[in-house]
């Protein structure tokens, strides 16, 4: 009875021995994080540094050489156009003049004459425009409304009114100047050739724009030049944005791509849309060292002036560009996302399971892929796959 006793002591303790070292040898579940493949929305953006720049700025410069007068304004100082006094010249003594120089002076004004006359055609030409695209626009808009246009026909539509918009915009503008130009020439005329003249011998310099003064290049009293630039204006709440980009990048960017501008200062995004991308690219140094090729694309805000009032010209912004977004798109994380023999693959959890999927690959942006083939909504996938995994591993989520 001992001996049975010891027997099966024995035996129970080489069957625990046997049952511990099995357990302990026993392959473990790896422990893995993971992610659901679904479909959402998704959008392809270009994010790069910006600033804002006035659209319309004007250097104002001197008509007639003298003595300039001490400039009294400072930049920020609110002008009113054809009344703000920018700067006054007191002319030197008017010369006896030949022939040619008093033709001359008849041709500037003749051709400052011609001048405002062709930014008035300009002028009258982007109104009819204007008034053609904003019909247009119009009828699209109310057959969208009711279903019976494409979204791609009233965008389009959309643009073209908002473009002819701006070139109205800048026609005016053009035409104002123009007139600034000619009342210049015909003072610095009278000033030449009306010896007689009962007028005090003082040339003032007007403000040709409602704005305000960006810089002044001379503020002391000096004697000018005609010619020399002695301030510069511009309307602070007329901003674009210019944002500079890899040339590859630009190649993908089209006039119409949506613009969100990020920590600006504001309490939130601004929006904003690509008018032009510029077709000639310059070459920029990267902070690295490296010597890239870079375009500026153009962008207009579409948001009230009040929205970004307190910035100012030449201000730092970000700018994501959007290139491209759809509704319901199937996506992957970029963490789940591996190369296998050459192809794009993934980890699929299956019960507790690990099975190899091929996938093909579409757009990415910065955290999400594309699912063109290979998985389904709802699937679980793997992110940040260690080597260690392979096909047929048991797995734990956690």
């Amino acid at each position: 009875m001992q001996r049975l006793r010891t027997w099966l002591f024995w035996s129970a303790l080489a069957t625990l021995v046997v049952v511990v070292a099995v357990v302990s040898l026993w392959p473990q579940p790896h422990k893995v994080q993971v992610a659901r493949v679904e479909a959402n929305w998704m959008e392809v953006a270009i994010t790069q540094e910006g600033m804002t720049r006035i659209k319309d700025r004007y250097v104002v410069s001197a008509t007639v050489g003298g003595k300039l007068s001490r400039i009294a304004l400072r930049p920020g100082d609110v002008l009113e156009r054809g009344q703000s006094l920018l700067a006054s010249i007191q002319p030197t003594l008017p010369p006896l003049l030949d022939a040619r120089q008093v033709s001359q002076l008849d041709a500037n004004v003749e051709a400052a004459k011609r001048q405002v006359e062709l930014a008035n055609a300009r002028r009258q030409q982007a109104q009819a425009q204007l008034t053609l695209a904003e019909s247009h626009y119009g009828r699209l808009k109310l057959l969208h409304e009711q279903g019976n246009a494409a979204d791609s026909e009233w965008e389009q539509a959309e643009a073209a009114y908002r473009g002819r918009s701006e070139e109205l915009r800048v026609a005016n503008f053009e035409w104002e100047i123009r007139g600034f130009e000619l009342q210049q020439a015909e003072a610095a005329r009278r000033h030449f050739r009306d010896e007689e003249s009962s007028e005090p011998l003082q040339f003032e310099l007007r403000s040709p724009i409602d704005g305000v003064v960006l810089r002044i290049f001379e503020e002391s009293s000096t004697v000018v030049t005609p010619g020399q630039p002695l301030l510069e204006v511009g309307n602070p709440t007329d901003l674009e944005v210019v944002i500079d980009v890899l040339s590859a990048d630009a190649v993908k960017i089209q006039p119409g791509n949506p613009v969100v501008l990020q920590y600006w200062g504001g309490e939130k995004p601004l929006l904003a849309e690509v008018r032009r991308v510029e077709p000639a690219a310059f070459t920029k140094v990267s902070a690295l060292g490296v010597e890239e090729q870079r375009v500026n694309v153009v962008a207009d805000f579409r948001e009230p002036t009040s929205a970004y009032a307190r910035l100012g010209d030449q201000y730092r912004v970000e700018a994501r560009v959007i290139i491209w977004k759809e509704d319901q798109v199937l996506q992957v994380p970029h963490a789940a996302l591996f190369r296998w023999e050459g192809q794009w693959s993934v980890f699929v959890v299956q019960e507790q399971r690990l099975s190899l999927q091929r996938v093909e690959v579409g757009r990415r942006n910065e955290t999400h892929a594309q699912v063109l083939s290979g998985l389904e909504a709802g699937q679980t996938v793997v992110i940040y796959p260690s080597d260690l995994l392979v096909a047929g591993d048991r797995v734990e989520i956690f």
